[in-house]
């Protein structure tokens, strides 16, 4: 579902930017705050 949910929110990302180079860096970005979520999550998790 989350796949799914990417995929839809990478091609209205597509469309939004058409240049590549910019849509890459909008991603990565995206990408690190799941990322720093997660660990926060798993950390929290660990702590108790």
């Amino acid at each position: 579902m989350l796949s799914h949910a990417w995929s839809l929110c990478d091609s209205h990302l597509e469309n939004m930017y058409p240049q590549r180079s910019k849509r890459r860096i909008f991603v990565s970005f995206i990408s690190f705050i799941h990322m720093f979520s997660v660990i926060h999550k798993l950390w929290r998790h660990l702590k108790g």
